[in-house]
């Protein structure tokens, strides 16, 4: 990495996010907005004192904590306009997990249908690194209701983040509400998350495929930005040239140490953990999926490899880079331009997958 790597990767701001010409300039905008805002995350994290900056998994969980506190900072920048979208309707529910934990969810639907009408379903398993954010911060809300309004049933998973309890609840939330999905509405799903959430999409189809159900309870995966490697880090060129555009591995190596709690995870929990860690062979009768990456993202070669796995595998997978974009970049409803591509080809993606006879 040379001299000025590492002291590059523990920066939270690469400033060459700023001069980069290849990053669309209303990212440059929007994050220099909510780096501004953030600033009562910054004065909290300060009174920890020695946990504040420490490695221990205490200080990581008491940072965690409080970003998660304050995740409606960011609505009014990177989800301005989410509670007026309208010609919705909203429901609420408690799915029953595994092990008796009550997992609230958020269900959208077009206003001139009910929740239990024939409607395609997308699960939605939001970002956060499995640690911070929920179903009810404003962006989630906003593709929630954006998929409603392409006439989808929308449900956003409020699942346990790590910073409550580690690996495997979370995924055991999102794998046990898709099971229960499939169920209530009689046919498969298509689960869709970004970044932790992306994670959280693909092992919900591994945990499917070695319980035997995925044929009954999923139809596609439509994975974004995906965090799967669990190091940073790591070997990958984007991990250390993109590191501080929006995240960095400091951040990113925090968060994976919180969801496992440092335990290095054996036999299929490894992958269930971190995807990287399977093989052809395991990936092999994996649902169709989509991977959906950002060119100027840190994440974006593990999602690459992970694509042409799934291609050795004979996977029915497809893949596409946004070019100018950094980190989850287009799941933003205030970045219209990016956030309706998005919508747009998940939804082209569920249908095609409700109606095989289209692909």
């Amino acid at each position: 990495l040379g001299k000025k790597g590492p002291k590059k990767l523990e920066s939270i701001v690469n400033e060459e996010f700023f001069k980069d010409p290849a990053m669309d300039p209303a990212f440059k905008e929007a994050w220099a907005k909510l780096l501004q805002a953030s600033a009562p995350i910054v004065e909290e994290i300060k009174k920890l004192g020695k946990l504040a900056s420490d490695d221990s998994l205490e200080g990581i969980l008491k940072r965690c904590t409080i970003i998660h506190n304050h995740g409606h900072l960011g609505n009014e920048i990177l989800a301005k306009g989410y509670e007026k979208m309208d010609g919705v309707r909203k429901s609420s529910v408690e799915v029953k997990g595994y092990d008796g934990h009550m997992i609230p969810c958020n269900i959208y639907v077009p206003d001139s249908k009910e929740p239990t009408e024939d409607l395609n379903t997308i699960l939605y398993f939001h970002g956060g690194g499995m640690a911070c954010f929920s179903h009810e911060t404003g962006w989630v809300v906003g593709i929630g209701k954006a998929f409603a309004r392409k006439n989808m049933r929308a449900i956003c998973v409020g699942f346990r983040n790590s910073i409550e309890k580690p690996f495997p609840a979370g995924l055991n939330d999102c794998y046990a509400v898709t099971k229960w999905a499939a169920k209530e509405f009689k046919a498969p799903v298509i689960v869709f998350g970004e970044s932790g959430g992306g994670n959280l999409a693909i092992a919900t189809c591994l945990k499917a495929m070695k319980e035997g159900t995925y044929v009954e309870i999923i139809s596609g995966c439509y994975s974004c930005c995906p965090m799967i490697e669990g190091k940073y880090p790591n070997k990958y060129p984007s991990s250390v040239k993109y590191s501080g555009y929006f995240i960095n591995n400091k951040s990113l190596e925090e968060k994976a140490r919180l969801y496992t709690r440092d335990k290095e995870e054996k036999g299929h929990n490894a992958i269930l953990a971190w995807p990287s860690k399977a093989s052809v062979e395991d990936l092999k009768g994996f649902p169709p999926t989509v991977i959906r990456l950002q060119e100027l993202d840190p994440l974006r070669d593990e999602g690459i490899a992970f694509y042409h796995k799934l291609l050795q595998a004979k996977v029915n997978v497809r893949s596409l880079t946004i070019g100018g974009t950094m980190h989850a970049g287009d799941t933003f409803c205030a970045l219209k331009e990016h956030f309706t591509g998005l919508i747009d080809d998940v939804v082209s993606f569920a249908k095609r997958r409700f109606s095989p006879s289209t692909l």
